[in-house]
């Protein structure tokens, strides 16, 4: 995540960013990076030293010249911006929770200074990245990081400081609220994977068989109700320049920098899937292209912009092996006698394969519920179908003298309710007849 803390020259972006810093070490946020403090000489400024966050240790950066030249008033220090970078190494701020960069400027616009490990930054720390930008220099820094989550503060406004630490604070929310599911693996290890029960995500067994309309077709069903956002993965094995579907390719493999990328779609007129998904309703819409052997942080990082808790509608085959999603839908064609390697790996795991002729699915979609956030597939279950092959009924035993208990077991108190209560809301949505049976027990014993 990127924060621009923007201004105009000499207005005081530094002093707020030191004020930003000093507050966030008083909410318990470890802050690194650099500042670049000003030396001035009977009110004239001589240049800029830096100066490390985490132990105040400085060195000259930037003095002015003697004469004028074309090339700008002042001269880089090559000592300087050695230890500069060395304090936005990965090494020096991989425990960071915000890491302050004073300031991104003209030379770094150039490649120069602290751009290379600012770009580094961005793609692999968890870090929350603030770039020190004057208020002229701000749509050229966004356009260079188009691709990141980015929002722009006013460094004298006398909000932003709380709007900062407020991004900082709920990023941890987010992160101490992401919810893990271990499973064991063929061999007999174990896989910790994020369990994302909000998420109803959407394989598909091979090309071109309507898994985007499928998504559409929920997003148009849900969207009234529910704020819901689309997730288009693009899985890339590596970036030889060779398509994995053969022939020349559409490029977006090759152009991969780093080991994901993840893109807002804000065009909903393009055609494409994530313009799809955004006209069916998405409230945003996000393509996640990620190494295969980085899925893991490219879904960190996803989860860092829409949070663990989000409803989501995610198109992937991949995702599925470090995703643990509330409802796992799989669409195949009818005539299709290959599966793709990708839904090979993940067939194990689907909830349902829905046969599609492009439009239309062998499925009753109204079986498919979103209750309380979580995605589910509701049973049909009737007391009278006793065929082969019918749904299953859910019946709850709660009967008997309770003769052990001295006391109606099934009213016994769980967290504010009943226990016969508790069981009953595990199972609501799940099969029609649970909570029928519930109340037909309650009037039963007049409650």
């Amino acid at each position: 995540m990127l924060i621009l803390w923007t201004g105009p020259k000499h207005c005081g972006k530094t002093t707020s960013a030191t004020r930003l810093a000093q507050v966030a070490r008083a909410e318990g946020f470890n802050v690194a990076g650099l500042l670049a403090p000003s030396l001035y000489h009977n009110s004239k400024l001589l240049g800029f030293d830096v100066l490390d966050f985490q132990n105040q240790t400085r060195a000259p950066l930037a003095r002015r010249k003697i004469s004028q030249s074309k090339a700008g008033p002042f001269t880089f220090i090559a000592d300087g911006l050695k230890f500069g970078n060395a304090v936005l190494s990965a090494e020096a701020t991989k425990s960071a929770d915000l890491i302050i960069v004073d300031e991104f400027g003209p030379l770094e616009l150039k490649g120069q200074g602290w751009r290379r490990n600012v770009d580094s930054l961005l793609i692999s720390s968890n870090a929350v990245v603030l770039l020190v930008v004057r208020q002229e220099l701000a749509d050229p820094v966004r356009q260079v990081y188009e691709t990141a989550p980015c929002r722009e503060l006013t460094a004298i406004e006398k909000n932003s400081i709380d709007d900062a630490i407020n991004m900082l604070k709920n990023r941890r929310h987010h992160m101490e609220g992401r919810r893990f599911a271990v499973r064991r693996t063929p061999h007999g290890g174990t896989k910790k994977m994020f369990k994302l029960d909000g998420m109803l995500m959407i394989g598909s067994a091979g090309s071109k068989v309507g898994k985007t309309e499928l998504a559409c077709t929920l997003l148009r069903k849900f969207n009234k109700t529910s704020d819901i956002i689309g997730i288009k993965v693009t899985t890339i094995k590596d970036k030889d320049g060779q398509c994995p579907r053969g022939g020349k390719g559409c490029g977006v493999c090759s152009s991969l920098e780093g080991v994901y990328c993840i893109t807002k779609e804000t065009d909903s007129i393009s055609g494409k899937d994530t313009a799809r998904l955004l006209t069916a309703g998405a409230s945003r819409v996000f393509w996640l292209r990620v190494l295969k052997e980085h899925l893991q942080e490219g879904t960190t990082a996803l989860l860092d912009i829409i949070g663990p808790d989000a409803v989501s509608i995610c198109e992937s085959n991949s995702l599925r092996q470090v995703v643990e999603p509330g409802l796992f839908l799989m669409v195949r064609n009818r005539n299709l006698k290959f599966w793709k390697s990708s839904a090979r790996q993940v067939k194990k795991y689907v909830d349902r394969i829905v046969i599609s002729d492009g439009n239309r699915f062998d499925f009753d979609l109204d079986r498919i519920k979103l209750i309380d956030g979580k995605w589910i597939i509701q049973k049909q279950a009737t007391l009278r179908d006793q065929s082969p092959g019918a749904s299953a009924t859910a019946i709850i035993m709660a009967g008997g003298g309770s003769s052990r208990m001295g006391t109606d077991k099934s009213m016994l108190p769980i967290k504010g309710q009943s226990m016969i209560e508790a069981i009953c809301e595990q199972l609501r949505g799940f099969f029609d007849l649970a909570m029928r049976s519930f109340r037909t027990k309650c009037r039963n014993r007049d409650l």
